[in-house]
């Protein structure tokens, strides 16, 4: 305390991946790609008659919030989508009042993942 110091000694391990995250970040490469894929969602999303809620200039480019038409509940959308093995986000009670459906690109996913998870967003909300 008299030195003005940590009072404890950091954890190497926890510095270490801090130092890799930031070395990974360190272009905007990754970012890049993330807008990227982001805008491939969106149009794909737009394209199926989907409504995006925020505006693409700005929305953040890793969720992507969606209203589904009142006729399609996102509670069973979002189960049978985790079913599936997707996780998105559904459940809030502020989501819950409004129907929206929201992913989250929060980690590298290929397109085919995306791909495959959005035909079945289609095919769910298509036969209903």
């Amino acid at each position: 305390a008299t030195q003005d110091g940590v009072p404890f000694t950091h954890s190497s391990n926890l510095t270490s991946a801090l130092h890799a995250a930031m070395e990974r970040f360190a272009s905007t490469g990754p970012f890049d790609r993330l807008t990227q894929l982001s805008a491939w969602v969106r149009s794909r999303l737009r394209a199926a008659g989907y409504t995006i809620i925020a505006p693409d200039a700005h929305a953040a480019p890793a969720v992507i919030t969606t209203a589904l038409p009142r006729t399609i509940s996102s509670v069973s959308v979002g189960s049978a989508l985790e079913e599936a093995g997707y996780f998105i986000s559904y459940l809030s009670s502020y989501f819950l009042r409004r129907n929206w459906i929201q992913i989250s690109l929060m980690s590298e996913y290929p397109r085919e993942i995306l791909e495959s998870m959005l035909g079945l967003l289609d095919r769910m909300c298509s036969r209903k």
